[in-house]
């Protein structure tokens, strides 16, 4: 599980290139971000543009991400928390382990 931690690293593809190498395989990973691309309709001075984060996501980009560390979507799906924040959640699997 990576839940909420991806956006707070300047650069996330050090956790995916360590877990590439780290999991077992047949493994699952369920990752969850802030969802910057459904935020961004709502204004800029959102919780999930704080300063304590690197990176906002869409579907689309953490889906890009995954792809370059071979990583296979199982569900993608962007929700509104019923603290009124964005979030994107997926599950993930790689590939060729």
């Amino acid at each position: 599980t990576i839940n909420k931690v991806l956006e707070h690293i300047e650069k996330p593809d050090i956790i995916l290139n360590n877990l590439k190498t780290n999991i077992k395989k047949n493994n699952f990973i369920y990752i969850e971000v802030p969802d910057g691309e459904n935020a961004k309709k709502f204004g800029k001075n959102r919780e999930e543009f704080s300063i304590e984060h690197f990176h906002a996501f869409s579907k689309k980009s953490l889906e890009i991400i995954c792809l370059k560390y071979n990583l296979s979507t199982l569900k993608i799906k962007s929700i509104k928390e019923p603290s009124g924040k964005y979030t994107i959640y997926g599950f993930f699997k790689f590939n060729n382990l």
